[in-house]
């Protein structure tokens, strides 16, 4: 702040610098910061690979670690129905403790299932991963919305081992429409 407002800047003159500059920082994207910090670390004499392989270990090989290019060059992420069997397991998934869940709340145990982090700083990958996890068959099941739709990821789902005892106990009661149970 000093190098942009000066050394003998009042308070008032460094808040201002600092609101200008502020839009320019947040919009920075992650692979040009990420070019940057390694420029600054190595600047500074530190092995950055040497680094990442010490803090993102992962198994040897092309599909392994935490890799430093980027996108496409990022941690290895397991196939959707491995991602599927974890994140929708009946004792440990996201309908361990509640029958419902939202798509928010899908997409935070996704992240936190692949054993690597997720490699991308593009949301948009991540929701493409959420798709293709909602996708794998015997597992999500969407439900109607509740409440106001204007908030994104707020679609609600169950899984099969939640609504499967439901709709079993629903066949054969009075009241319930033929094919609703089954």
């Amino acid at each position: 702040m000093n190098e942009t407002a000066g050394e003998d800047a009042s308070l008032e003159d460094k808040m201002r610098v600092s609101a200008k500059t502020r839009h320019a920082k947040h919009a920075a994207d992650a692979n040009g910061m990420r070019e940057s910090w390694r420029q600054r670390a190595e600047a500074l004499g530190i092995d950055v690979d040497a680094m990442v392989a010490a803090t993102a270990p992962g198994p040897p090989g092309p599909d392994g670690g935490a890799a430093l290019g980027g996108p496409g060059g990022g941690p290895h992420i397991p196939q959707p129905s491995d991602i599927a069997a974890v994140v929708f397991h009946p004792e440990t998934g996201v309908t361990a403790t509640k029958k419902a869940f939202t798509r928010a709340e899908l997409m935070v145990a996704v992240v936190n299932a692949l054993p690597y982090a997720f490699g991308s700083a593009d949301v948009t990958d991540l929701q493409r991963l959420v798709d293709d996890v909602l996708r794998v068959e015997g597992y999500a099941v969407a439900l109607p919305h509740l409440g106001s739709t204007v908030m994104s990821n707020m679609d609600r789902f169950t899984t099969r081992d939640v609504l499967d005892p439901e709709l079993g106990l629903l066949a054969g009661q009075p009241g319930v429409p033929r094919g609703v149970a089954a």
